[in-house]
Parts: structure tokens; sequence; C-alpha cells
């Protein structure tokens, strides 16, 4: 390999173009620098490494990375594995000879990664879902091996498996778990390269569009309704709302002013890292009135059974806010059904064939809200404003108008709309005009 008088403005500014490179220093033969290729993440890894002879076989030996070792220190530590080679001593081989840290086993890398960088660079809901994959999706099959023995072909052929597995976006979601560990894998000198590398995602993900009738979101109330606990409820704070699934299951009976109809969601919870004021509307008063207070979250998890020796007292929620949305979410569609079947009997339609209703999800909820309210003529900006959706550019720097009243209204004639749905008014009942006193 030719030989180049190495400079700090040449290490630093080298890039490798497609293939890996390697540079080699003139004032200090053996020393090499080795730069990996770069990545969509960023400028390929530049590693130092020493290149010598030993007993007739040729070796290297690794001092570390740039820019945390410069030019000045891999002379110094090049001089030093000189020395030890002129006194008969293999670097490299006593490198291989010590035994693998724990910390390189792809689990022990992973623990560490959801530690140092999940759980402080998100949010506590966003930390919790990335946490979950990279335990269920990468520790399960990757867990006991070392970091370093994965490659791209395990990471394509483990995308492959959760595709045919009927989950696309569960594969997408895996894949940026992935390549964001093994990245930071690379900034602590782990690993020297990705296996996600040029890795595409492997799901296509399209955009639901499903929005629910008024009937299906009559007999969804009806059945909301039924269900034990608090996921009726919650379900039915999600249709008046328009609020996404996590901020609504994790309402607090702290962030409610029922005497100005408004629930404040705190910074901390919603998506867009920013408080979000929703208010609310006469038959969303309704519903969180008729809840139980038995804890601090208003859709409260499991109950811990009260005391043997306290047989009255109240059960009391064990600190955690509604979960288990998939069985629960079975459980209502279980009841969805029967409240059809119950239609049909009346109608004098046989029950047992009727249909349940096409799949929908709880995020259909919050679409069909907003798509409702568009239909009664509320523009589209306050809608963005009510669902929180994040703006940028200019309008964030300078439209600092918080759309309060504009917000009450939409979400006032959207629950007077829900409730002529889910509580018609019989054809043969006349609506009374208030009394005027006489002029």
């Amino acid at each position: 390999m030719p030989s180049e008088k190495l400079t700090d403005r040449r290490i630093k500014t080298v890039r490798a173009e497609g293939q890996r490179l390697e540079l080699w220093d003139l004032n200090m033969p053996g020393l090499g620098l080795r730069i990996a290729p770069d990545s969509a993440q960023g400028p390929g890894v530049k590693t130092w490494f020493v290149r010598y002879r030993f007993q007739g076989s040729q070796r290297r030996f690794k001092l570390g990375l740039y820019p945390a070792l410069q030019l000045s220190d891999a002379h110094k530590a090049a001089r030093e594995v000189f020395k030890l080679i002129a006194a008969g001593t293999d670097p490299a081989a006593e490198q291989q000879a010590e035994p693998a840290p724990e910390a390189d086993t792809f689990q022990q890398v992973a623990e560490s990664f959801i530690a140092r960088h999940v759980k402080v660079k998100n949010r506590p809901t966003t930390a919790k879902a990335v946490e979950r994959t990279i335990t269920v999706e990468l520790i399960k099959p990757w867990g006991k091996r070392p970091v370093q023995s994965i490659t791209r072909r395990d990471v394509i052929e483990l995308l492959d498996a959760i595709v045919d597995s009927g989950r696309p976006v569960m594969a997408n979601r895996t894949l940026a778990a992935a390549r964001k560990l093994f990245n930071w894998a690379i900034e602590r000198d782990i690993i020297q390269t990705s296996p996600c590398d040029r890795v595409k995602p492997p799901g296509n993900e399209t955009e639901r569009q499903r929005v629910l009738t008024d009937e299906e979101l009559r007999i969804i109330w009806r059945a909301a309704g039924a269900v034990k606990g608090a996921f009726g409820g919650f379900v039915r704070i999600c249709m008046l709302t328009a609020q996404r699934r996590s901020e609504t299951a994790a309402m607090r009976w702290q962030d409610l002013d029922l005497d100005k109809s408004l629930w404040t969601i705190p910074r901390e919870v919603t998506k867009g890292d920013r408080a979000h004021e929703v208010p609310l509307s006469s038959l969303a008063l309704e519903v969180l009135i008729a809840q139980p207070r038995i804890g601090d979250y208003v859709f409260p998890g499991r109950e811990a059974k009260a005391k043997a020796d306290e047989p009255k007292a109240k059960p009391k929620v064990e600190g955690k806010p509604i979960n288990g949305f998939t069985s629960a979410k079975a459980r209502l569609d279980a009841q969805v059904l029967k409240e059809l079947q119950a239609e049909a009997k009346k109608r004098g339609a046989d029950p047992a064939k009727v249909q349940p209703l096409e799949a929908w999800t709880i995020h259909d909820l919050r679409r069909t809200a907003a798509t409702g309210m568009a239909r009664l003529g509320v523009p589209r900006l306050v809608i963005s404003k009510i669902e929180n959706h994040a703006e940028g550019g200019v309008t964030k720097l300078y439209d600092r108008y918080a759309y309060e009243a504009e917000k009450r209204d939409a979400l006032d004639r959207w629950g007077a709309k829900v409730r002529s749905i889910v509580s018609p008014t019989p054809d043969n009942v006349v609506q009374l005009q208030p009394a005027r006193s006489a002029s």
C-alpha cells in the first residue's frame, strides 16, 4: 500500500467512496488508518491500527478510533506497540486471547443502549415502545450472540420472518430500532460497521383511511357501555375528543377541570412534546363524571384487591393507566357483535347470519371525529389544532393564537352530533321551543 505524510487536516477530511479505504503514515511505518464507507447515518468510522510481522506472520493490532485518538496520540500508541514487539510480545495474540467481555453480547449492548440512549433521548411512551420492540424482536433471537457476529444477512432474514408473520409495519419499526442500536454501538467503539447499512424497510405501509359510519359509531357506543371496566369510557372519550390513544389512556383526574370543561394534557404525555388543552363537550363531561374515582387515573389499569381486614375499602389502582388494549378491544368487538345480533333478532332476522363490523382500530375513532367535524363545517386548521398536530416553519414561529374558542365550538358541535347518533330523538317526540316573555 502506498504511504503518505498524514496530517490532521487530511485525516479530518478524508472520506471512503463506496468501499473501505486504508491510509498509511509515511512518518510512522506500520501505522494505518482504516476509513469505513459513508452511510445514510453519517461519515464512515475511522480506526487507527498497526500492521506488523511476528514470527513470520503478519498481524494487525487496533489502537482506537479517530477523533478520540488524534494523530499525535496514534503515534505514541504505535510506539508502545512496537516496543512490545521488540521485547518478544505479540500484542494482537494477547488481545485475541482475552475472553470476550460480557458487554459484547447483543443482549448486554441492547440493554445498555436502552438505558443510556432510548430512555434518555425519548419521551416515556416512545421509550417504552422502542424498548418493547428491541426486547421482543431483537434480543429474543440474538440475545446470546456476540454483537460483532451479526451480519446484514441476519438482519434481512429476521425482517423477512417478521413480514412473513403478517407484520410488515413491525418489520419496519424493528429495522429502525436496530439501525439506531448498531449506530450507537459504532459510536461506542463496540463494533466497526453496522449490519443494517443499505438494508431497506421491507414492509409496505399504507395509510389507513377507515372512517366509521354513524351506524357503526352508534353500535360501538352501545357496546362500550356494556363492557366491564374502564375500557368502555376510554373508547367513548376517544370518540368525543379526537385525541391519541396513549394520551387518552394517561388521563389523570388532576388534568381535568370539570368546572371549566377542560382537559389539559401535560407536555410529557403528548406526542408533540407540548401541553395541549382539549375543551370537553357536555357529552364528554357526562362520560367522565360517570367514571368511578379509584385512583389517579381516570381510566385505571389493574385494580388491587382490598385488604382482608378492610372489606369495605375501595380498591386502589397500582399506579398505572389502562393497558392491555389488544385483549380489551377483542372483548369490545365481541360485545359489538352481540349488539348487532340483538338488533337483528328484533327485526326478525337470523342472528347467526350477522357479520361483525369491518375491522377497526381505536385510532380510527380519531380519524372519524376529525372527518365528522369537517363535515360539520369546522375549518381544517381548527381540526389540526384539536388533534395537536405538529407545525413547522413560519406558522410555528409566529402563530401563537391558541384557537380556544374555535376548538370548543368544534368539539361541542361534534359532541352534539354524536349525541344525536347514539341517542336519536324519536320521530313522534316534538321538540318544544322555549317560552318567550310577553312583550
